[in-house]
């Protein structure tokens, strides 16, 4: 996924193309992270769909950032497993991990995501203007959270 355009130019983020072994190092370099938690988006008989993610997990006032990918694939895209993924995340968030805010950014052109989101009760709660550079132009980062007692 990380080598896939089309799910690049939907990320706040970014990433340089890259190869099996460096992924592979950089996979076995997570063994002692202890503010990310990493999850493949199995499912049944398909294989995996993609990856949900809470990063820059802060201990000390019980909030994270979320992070979803699903692969490029028509049997995965617009099937509601985004969503599920999400809610399943934001549940164990609260009520195992003890969070009090879990937060996403999102590309203010992703309307896909941003409809996923608000799908899962998040709200918009701020916009990061001109903040992500991508195709040539800068592009708004939106702010979505939700909180423990929603």
């Amino acid at each position: 996924m990380a080598n896939d355009e089309s799910i690049e130019q939907m990320l706040g983020g970014w990433s340089f193309p890259v190869s099996f072994e460096r992924q592979k190092n950089w996979y076995d370099s997570l063994k002692n992270e202890t503010n990310i938690l990493r999850c493949i988006i199995d499912v049944d008989d398909l294989g995996v769909a993609g990856t949900v993610i809470l990063s820059d997990i802060d201990w000390k006032n019980r909030n994270a950032q979320i992070h979803i990918k699903i692969v490029n694939d028509e049997k995965f895209r617009r099937k509601g497993l985004g969503q599920k993924a999400i809610s399943a995340m934001v549940r164990y968030a609260f009520h195992e991990l003890n969070l009090h805010c879990v937060f996403a950014n999102i590309l203010e052109d992703n309307l896909p995501s941003q409809n996923m989101f608000n799908k899962c009760g998040f709200i918009l709660e701020g916009r990061q203007k001109h903040r992500v550079f991508k195709s040539g132009m800068y592009k708004d980062l939106l702010i979505m959270s939700i909180f423990n007692e929603e």
